[in-house]
């Protein structure tokens, strides 16, 4: 494929790309890094790369991301924890590469909150033009990706949390209610209609919570409290909600 058709889409919303020297590498053969920290608890956090001795610093996002469109080494990802590695895992899924790039790429989604994520040769120019690698880099400038913590600040309340393990221990003795369009089926959790879907997906909203949070519909429920779902079945996700649920993550599923 023709490198030009690699250039990557620039984000309407950026506000810079603001990067600081790591000192570590995650390539075999580069030796220099760069960090790019989280300006809030939405961005992902400890993503480095290089290109030979040029000073990344002094290169503004779009050259960045030009390099990346041809870039033909690896990059890895090192999420501080496991509700942050749940947001990439999760979108990435949603973002599948096309057959004529399956075979020969190197993909790993490793658990622990100290683990890496790599994304190895052909599938970085790909990702590139999917938006999920632009996304990983400038994660503060991207609203799609931001987490929103249901059960958290203003729906923290015991009276909520208690509504939220209420109806998950309901929705676990009664079984899910048919939906036509999701053979998963879908129960009320705590004023969120659910879908069980992996992750699970929200299908409405209750007026009052759309006062008090920003889920919406369509968000998917990436973990709770510091357990992903992703890979979960709805009795897995009903028993940690059953718990006590210190928060519920979602990431919008656009």
């Amino acid at each position: 494929m023709d490198r030009a058709s690699h250039r990557p889409r620039h984000h309407a919303r950026g506000k810079g790309l603001s990067s600081v020297p790591a000192g570590r590498s995650t390539c075999r053969h580069r030796r220099e890094g760069i960090r790019m920290p989280a300006r809030d608890t939405s961005a992902l956090v400890g993503v480095w790369q290089c290109w030979g001795q040029r000073d990344v610093q002094q290169m503004g996002r779009a050259e960045i991301l030009q390099e990346l469109a041809v870039f033909n080494g690896s990059i890895r990802f090192l999420p501080l924890d496991k509700s942050i590695l749940a947001l990439f895992t999760a979108f990435a899924k949603q973002r599948p590469l096309s057959e004529e790039f399956q075979p020969g790429v190197a993909e790993e989604y490793e658990e622990g909150s100290l683990r890496p994520l790599q994304l190895i040769g052909q599938m970085l120019q790909v990702l590139v033009l999917g938006s999920l690698l632009f996304i990983a880099l400038l994660a503060s400038l991207a609203e799609s990706l931001a987490r929103r913590c249901f059960l958290g600040e203003a729906a923290s309340s015991a009276r909520q949390q208690s509504s939220v393990r209420r109806f998950a221990e309901k929705a676990s003795r009664r079984g899910p209610r048919a939906l036509v369009h999701h053979p998963e089926g879908h129960n009320w959790i705590g004023g969120l209609d659910m879908i069980w879907t992996s992750p699970p997906m929200v299908r409405r909203v209750k007026p009052h919570l759309q006062q008090i949070c920003e889920v919406k519909t369509g968000d998917r429920l990436v973990s709770v409290g510091d357990e992903p779902t992703e890979s979960l079945e709805r009795e897995e996700v009903l028993k940690l909600l059953s718990g006590r649920p210190s928060g519920l993550n979602f990431m919008s599923g656009e």
